[in-house]
Parts: structure tokens; C-alpha cells; sequence
């Protein structure tokens, strides 16, 4: 289902429960948090008194306006029975100690419910404030819940975000792979070495003498961390190897003081020392 959150900074209750308990609607109301009261007058009342509790403050939130919605397609699986709980569930989700007040509207394409919740829960003077992450935890705990006890629902699934951080091509085996190359590029070749090295070493020293049996020298030049390889002539950041947190990794689990990586100076860069210097234990 899609869940809408609209904040309101003003005591709108009246207005707000009124447009939910509109005559044509003949669903049942659900109540969170109210005990015995039933009617409009007294719910009305009810959220009055939980809301003069806040503190005055500028632009602070009275209370929610919230939807949830479900598709088109799910109308005839979606009975009032499911409807009840899936907002049951939510508001536990939600805010388990506010007061809510609700109703499904179902006279439109998308069923959906509406829902007013407090910005304190029942008798606190503290506003309750969910942050986007908890937000999101929230919505994805009721999805699942959702997929558990009403899989005919699937339509109202969310669409699920991609990983940020999906598995992807390196950049060199991109390279390989426009060039339609059958055996791994230099820099792939090197990556690999790295990383094996990396594993292998136990300090930084050892890393230093590993990679150069392989033709390569660890150098750092201002901020950057690389290594220079032999066969190729070529300068390999770290970074655009994508090894320079598996690197950092490994400094830290070393516990190196500064002065143990002494890389040899880049003398096609300038004469030795010249803005060379060991990579320094990060901060």
C-alpha cells in the first residue's frame, strides 16, 4: 500500500473528523486509544485534551493526517476485515500510545483509509517525532505483514527500492568487456594482486614487499595512495582500482604508526622525497 503523512501545526480536529465521518460513509470507525468514547462529540473532545498537553511552540505538529491506500486492482480481495487490520497493525507499527481515529473511504478507484493521529501520545506533554528511517522500517514491517496474512494483495505491495549498493562491474572489467577482451586488462590483473596481498600481509611492511615481488610499488603522492606497476608503466589509484577501503581496512587492523610503510620514492616524479611520502595511518 502507499502511506501518506501530512503534519498539521494548527488544532484542526473538527474539520479533519468531519470530513472522515462524512454522511456517505458507512464503514466502521476505528478507534486507538480512546476507551469507552464512541461518539464524534466526545473523540472530538478526547483529542482536544491530549493536544492543550503540548508546550507552545513554533510551527510544532498538533497532529497527522494520514492515508493509506491500496490499488485498484485489490478492490474486490479487499474486504473490511482486512482493511481493519492492516490499519490496526499499522498504528501499533505507528504509534502504539497516541490516539488514532479512522475510517475507509471506498466510494473512489483506490480504497483507501484515513486516519488522524496525535503528535503526543495519551497524556505526555512530549511530541512524538518518527524520523524517515523509522518511517521507512515502519512501512516495511507492515509490508511484510501484509505478504504474510493477505498475499491476494499484491497488487498493493510497494515497489521494493533497489539495493544502493548493488553488485556491480568493476571498472575494468567494463573496460574488458567493451573491448571484448577474453583474458583480464592490466589493471584488473594488478586489482587482483592487490587484493590477494592484502589478505596475505600482516602489517604494512609485509603488504610493501609482497607487492613488489609483483612488480608493484605502494607510493603515496599528496592524498593519494597507489601503486606504480613495473610491466606497464602505469600509476593505479587505489581508489580507481576500488581496493582503497579494503586498504583502509587493513591499515586499521594492522594498528600501524606512520613511519612502518616506507614506500620508495617516485623518482620519475622529482628526486627522492619530493612528494613522496609513506601512507599515513588515517585518523
Amino acid at each position: 500500500m502507499i502511506i501518506k503523512s501530512m503534519a498539521r501545526k494548527s488544532i484542526s480536529f473538527s474539520q479533519l473528523l468531519s470530513y472522515i465521518d462524512r454522511p456517505q460513509e458507512t464503514t466502521a470507525p476505528l478507534l486507538h486509544n480512546f476507551g469507552g468514547h464512541s461518539s464524534s462529540e466526545q473523540i472530538r473532545r478526547e483529542f482536544l485534551h491530549n493536544a492543550h498537553l503540548l508546550p507552545p511552540r513554533k510551527n510544532g505538529n498538533v497532529l497527522y493526517h494520514e492515508v493509506l491506500s491500496f490499488a485498484p486492482q485489490d478492490r474486490e480481495q479487499l474486504n473490511p476485515g482486512a482493511l481493519l487490520d492492516l490499519t490496526r497493525r499499522y498504528l501499533e507499527l505507528r504509534a502504539p500510545y497516541a490516539l488514532a481515529y479512522g475510517r475507509a473511504h471506498l466510494d473512489t478507484a483506490n480504497p483507501h483509509v484515513h486516519l488522524v493521529i496525535s503528535a503526543n501520545n495519551v497524556g505526555s506533554a512530549k511530541r512524538l517525532r518518527l524520523s524517515k528511517q523509522s518511517f521507512r522500517r515502519v512501512q516495511q514491517a507492515l509490508e511484510r505483514y501484509q505478504r504474510e496474512r493477505y498475499p491476494e494483495l499484491g497488487h498493493s505491495l510497494a515497489q521494493e527500492p533497489r539495493a544502493r549498493k548493488k553488485e556491480r562491474e568493476t571498472r575494468a572489467e567494463q573496460e574488458r568487456r567493451r573491448r571484448g577482451e577474453s583474458t583480464p586488462c592490466r589493471k584488473d590483473v594488478v586489482r587482483g594482486v592487490v587484493l590477494q596481498e592484502l589478505a596475505a600481509s600482516w602489517s604494512g611492511p609485509e603488504l610493501y614487499q609482497r607487492l613488489l615481488r609483483h612488480g608493484l610499488r605502494l607510493y603515496r603522492r599528496g592524498q593519494t595512495v597507489g601503486v606504480a606497476d613495473a610491466q606497464s608503466g602505469r600509476r593505479f589509484r587505489l581508489k580507481t582500482l576500488e581496493v582503497a577501503k579494503a586498504f583502509d581496512d587493513a591499515r586499521r587492523s594492522w594498528q600501524l604508526n606512520p613511519q612502518q610503510v616506507t614506500p620508495s620514492p617516485d623518482r620519475s616524479r622529482g628526486p627522492p622525497g619530493q612528494d613522496e611520502r609513506a601512507p599515513e595511518r588515517g585518523r
